[in-house]
């Protein structure tokens, strides 16, 4: 199901950057047991105040967006399935306006 994860960010960047969005992906290992997967882009961002609530269903932020949906829900249930993390973050630490990056664990198998 990492498809549907890396389907549904991949998704969301291109509603919310268009079509001239660049998405990014890298990975890291944190430690023996687990590794962070980054996946960026370049779009509008999310707010401060919606990070801790994008992955919530329908999601309302009506300055920006007009709703998250389900996507980031779904990528939430299923990260969480595999004992993973996953948050909202900058691209640019500290500057929403310069695109979004959703930040999640994964296991090592």
């Amino acid at each position: 199901m990492l498809g549907v994860v890396f389907d549904n960010l991949f998704s969301n960047s291109l509603k919310f950057g268009g079509s001239g969005v660049i998405i990014g992906i890298c990975t890291r290992d944190l430690n023996d047991q687990e590794i962070e997967i980054l996946v960026t882009d370049n779009g509008p961002g999310i707010p401060d105040v919606m990070k801790p609530r994008v992955f919530d269903r329908f999601a309302l932020d009506k300055k920006t967006r007009s709703s998250y949906g389900l996507g980031l829900h779904i990528v939430k249930m299923l990260i969480e399935s595999y004992g993973g993390r996953v948050k909202a973050d900058d691209r640019v630490p500290g500057d929403p306006k310069h695109g979004a990056a959703i930040r999640f664990t994964l296991r090592k198998v």
